[in-house]
């Protein structure tokens, strides 16, 4: 039997099980615990994974014993609702349960939103404080952070125009905090590539010609470029590499 088949007839099973449930006096007690399971059934369709299937068919048989188990039930469900990023109090791994998302998409999505206030907060903190440290190393620190923002920017840009698309392999990563992560260093990753592109340009390493009073301008560019096309960043780097091996 096809797999997919397989997995849509045991939900449908279970689907059954918990509308007959519901044709009976529901004790107050198992309410809130079959809500949430119910909430549950479309993004365990869309998972197609048997294991998270299996765990709520045993949430289902713990709420319909004649003494129903509660607390392991609870239990359930809340690994459920985990894995599959359902009401996921993100501040428990963030600061404690500020919160609740509602799917594998918006984690991403809140991920990229934090690390664009924390880059931006960084930026504004950098102008402040690191001008001396700078200015002794001779760098150019507002071409720096023209650079990062850039990049930050194109990163952000470039992962929110593939997210449409890319919505339904989400829901076969079972730990919502990867997908938090992915939308975090998305962006960071950018940056970084930016950094090193920028330099490789300073350093002469890259012929450009740098017009001093369209220099902020040019490195703008090199840091969008460098946060929205991780090609464009590879292939530099790659070439970088090959060129100084090649001298060695």
């Amino acid at each position: 039997m096809n797999i997919e088949k397989a997995h849509t007839e045991k939900l449908n099973r279970l689907s059954n099980l918990i509308l007959k449930r519901l044709e009976k006096d529901i004790e107050p007690s198992l309410e809130k615990n079959l809500a949430r399971l119910i909430h549950l059934l479309s993004d365990i369709e869309k998972s197609n994974n048997f294991l998270l299937l299996q765990k709520a068919e045993m949430a289902m048989v713990t709420l319909t014993k004649a003494k129903p188990n509660l607390e392991l039930a609870d239990l359930l469900i809340a690994d459920l609702e985990d894995r599959l990023s359902v009401n996921v109090k993100v501040g428990s791994f963030l600061f404690r349960s500020l919160f609740t998302l509602n799917s594998p998409l918006s984690i991403v999505l809140f991920g990229m939103f934090v690390t664009t206030i924390v880059g931006h907060i960084a930026v504004f903190l950098g102008y402040k404080l690191l001008n001396d440290l700078v200015s002794n190393l001779n760098l150019n620190l507002p071409l720096i952070l023209i650079t990062v923002l850039s990049a930050g920017w194109g990163s952000v840009l470039s992962m929110a125009t593939r997210l449409t698309n890319a919505e339904t392999k989400f829901y076969d990563v079972n730990d919502h905090r990867v997908l938090f992560l992915t939308g975090f260093f998305k962006p960071l990753i950018g940056v970084i590539f930016s950094i090193f592109i920028s330099a490789l340009v300073m350093s002469g390493f890259i012929p450009l010609n740098i017009n001093t009073e369209n220099d902020k301008y040019l490195f703008a560019i090199i840091g969008f470029l460098s946060g929205f096309s991780e090609r464009f960043a590879k292939d530099i780097i790659s070439k970088t590499e090959k060129s100084i091996l090649s001298k060695e």
